[in-house]
């Protein structure tokens, strides 16, 4: 296969980088973000003069890697404005042998500088594979303390480096086999990251890209043509280009030829072709990516997908961020960017415009998310009435059990409304403990009663009526209760006032204990 052939794959992926940020929305000159440009991948005096990366080759497979550099040469026109000229250098890198270099030497053009630089590949053996060290570097002569605007004449801007192979050979960075994984850890990327590119599975061809991208990253099929902004926000542009005055239209036309394009793009879309850019939603992780650990630990609590959480934003978060202080969240994925840090994905469970935006994610660090629990275990009761401290000697008991992550068990006492309020904060399942009459074979037995959501009724509360009955109307009040409630009641031999359980009761406490630790797993297991 030839370079030219395999390297189509990457055309369209590779433009969107190369590309990136070159004539901004309104697409005139005029227009101050046209007017300071800014674009990835600067290689030169306005930025820093050299670029690098390493990929891996598997050695057995092939003998040489296919390398082609790419970048922007600007040239200015009478006008100010600085146009741009795609530049492509092609090399052979031969796999046995260590150290080659390559001139790279433009020509100034109409209204440009010369440029000139050198490409060098270092390749040293890494077991069974191939370490392919390729360097960038911008040797054009230019004075020193040049404005920007003046050193992006002498730079190579949009730098990138694409390599191919002519069968699948290269390993890739994101997502490394365990076999590779020490020699993955050991590469060193400078100021670009390669990544696999063309149809996944295949492993022929990489992009060293000054752009973070992942594996496989591609232009959506929605999308007509380029307008120079990577979110692609393709059908909101193109309203917008749409709205130009005609004399907008006119500058945006005189400012670039590829500015001009867009313009002439928008002004014919037919409906069916405006309606063809309304994007799908689509998992920004691909199926075969390993994007996280399934769990992660936020003070000893595991946080997965489908945990509630309460959003706690740190100062270091942006003011969106900050607007969400408080709020229940579920957590939708955990995942890893490519500092490899842990950030968790979640959905704000009272976004109003969850429904226009499925997949609208939103990431915390996982210090900035307080677990909420998913069993919380009450104890209730009075211990100045003998028998009535049952639930609150139960909870005693309790911590010195193996209880899972997840799970709160707190004393309440006769807190009820306390209760009824930490209920409110999205608890799956609550386990009440507590003296209940009549439970079943007299003093000591014990029952469990599941209460169903129309037994929880609304009634004003009552902060010292600490009975299941009056929690529960505490619950309706408030407008949420949890979707599993539980009671283990236990059969009292006297409440009147007194400190101390009667025997049987004292000697179900263990008993309870034990069946509450069963019913805790059963709950996790049939919700995970």
């Amino acid at each position: 296969m030839s370079l030219d052939t395999t390297l189509a794959r990457a055309r369209p992926i590779a433009d969107a980088v190369l590309w990136e940020g070159y004539v901004l929305y309104p697409y005139r000159r005029s227009a101050a973000k046209n007017r300071m440009r800014f674009q990835w991948g600067v290689v030169g005096p306005a930025e820093a003069p050299t670029m690098a990366c390493e990929v891996l080759v598997e050695r057995d497979v092939v003998d040489s890697v296919m390398l082609r550099v790419r970048f922007l040469q600007l040239q200015r026109r009478d006008d100010g404005w600085d146009e741009a000229v795609e530049i492509e250098r092609d090399v052979e890198v031969r796999l046995d042998e260590a150290e080659q270099s390559w001139p790279i030497e433009v020509a100034a053009g109409v209204g440009g500088q010369a440029l000139t630089g050198v490409v060098r590949v270092t390749v040293s053996r890494d077991g069974p594979l191939a370490r392919v060290r390729a360097e960038v570097e911008n040797t054009t002569p230019s004075a020193d303390g040049l404005p920007r605007e003046e050193a992006l004449l002498y730079s190579f801007i949009g730098c990138h480096l694409l390599f191919a192979t002519s069968v699948d050979a290269f390993v890739s960075l994101l997502e490394a086999p365990d076999w590779a994984e020490r020699s993955v850890a050991a590469c060193r990327q400078h100021r670009c990251w390669p990544v696999l590119v063309g149809p996944a599975p295949a492993r022929d061809l990489m992009l060293a890209s000054p752009v973070i991208l992942y594996d496989y990253a591609g232009v959506a099929p929605e999308s007509l043509g380029d307008f120079f902004d990577g979110t692609e926000i393709d059908e909101m542009l193109a309203l917008r280009v749409q709205t130009l005055t005609e004399e907008e239209k006119a500058e945006a036309r005189a400012t670039d030829p590829r500015a001009a394009a867009i313009i002439d793009r928008c002004d014919d879309l037919s409906p069916d072709s405006m309606l063809s850019l309304h994007g799908a939603p689509r998992d920004p992780m691909p199926e075969w990516s390993q994007p996280g650990p399934a769990e992660v630990l936020v003070g000893g609590v595991s946080v997965k997908k489908g945990s509630k959480v309460r959003l706690r934003p740190m100062r270091r978060a942006d003011a969106h961020d900050l607007f969400l202080a408080d709020r229940v969240a579920t957590v939708v994925d955990v995942v890893h960017d490519v500092d490899d840090e842990v950030h968790v994905a979640v959905t704000v469970d009272d976004d109003p415009a969850a429904e226009l935006w499925p997949g609208r994610y939103l990431y915390f660090a996982p210090d900035e998310l307080e677990p909420l629990c998913r069993v919380l275990v009450a104890g209730v009761g009075n211990i100045f009435l003998s028998d009535d401290g049952f639930g609150p000697e139960v909870v005693r008991e309790l911590a010195s059990r193996d209880i899972p992550p997840g799970v709160r068990v707190v004393d309440y006492g006769i807190r009820g409304l306390h209760l009824a309020f930490d209920l409110a904060d999205a608890v799956e399942t609550l386990i009440l403990v507590d003296t209940v009459p009549r439970a079943g074979n007299g003093p000591g037995s014990l029952a469990v009663v599941e209460v169903s959501p129309d037994q929880i009724g609304s009634a004003t509360f009552d902060a010292h009526d600490m009975s299941p009955g009056s929690v529960f109307r505490s619950l309706g009040a408030l407008g949420r209760a949890p979707q599993t409630t539980l009671v283990v009641g236990c059969e009292p031999a006297s409440t009147e006032d007194g400190i101390g359980l009667s025997e049987p009761v004292a000697a179900a406490v263990s008993v309870a204990a034990d069946k509450i630790v069963e019913l805790v797993n059963r709950e996790l297991e049939r919700n995970p």
